[in-house]
């Protein structure tokens, strides 16, 4: 090999010395480059988590109403929940659920309506790598007798958010 063949291979990002055998073909196959290095875990497709609100449990107070919901884990991995915006309010959660595990929080405690509950529940959380979504729900209530409206379900709408890091 010549000088300025091997100065052209230095400039294109080539060894500078090819042999001349073949023997440095195996390096050049393009299956051989898509194969997973030792140590990688090989890219599947994104999992992403599902979270849902589960069980609604209304406490009227008079003119005030405490709401408890049940929060259910319904993925395969552990996950952090964040926080839940709901009626106007933020209610941090802070709390790690594992696979199919469920806890009960009280997410509102203020004013009951005369109006029917309209809008939506959005439950932020994130997977333990630090990927976070969003479940938003669907508020659904029914009205008493004394005038006022209750929230009584929640409906999950689908797709869960990927939200940006």
């Amino acid at each position: 090999m010549g000088f300025f063949r091997a100065l052209g291979n230095i400039v294109q990002g080539k060894p500078v010395f090819e042999p001349a055998d073949g023997a440095g073909q195996a390096s050049q196959n393009p299956q051989a480059q898509t194969q997973p290095q030792v140590g990688q875990a090989p890219q599947g497709p994104k999992t992403i988590p599902v979270v849902q609100i589960r069980r609604v449990e209304c406490v009227d107070k008079g003119p005030q109403m405490e709401l408890q919901v049940e929060i259910i884990n319904d993925s395969r991995e552990d996950i952090l929940l964040d926080k839940i915006r709901l009626l106007g309010t933020v209610r941090e959660l802070d709390t790690t659920l594992r696979p199919g595990e469920a806890r009960q929080f009280t997410v509102y405690k203020g004013d009951r309506t005369p109006n029917e509950p309209r809008g939506y529940a959005e439950v932020q959380y994130r997977k333990m790598d630090g990927d976070y979504f969003s479940a938003i729900h669907q508020v659904r209530g029914r009205k008493e007798s004394d005038g006022y409206w209750d929230v009584t379900e929640f409906r999950l709408q689908l797709p869960i958010k990927d939200l940006p890091a």
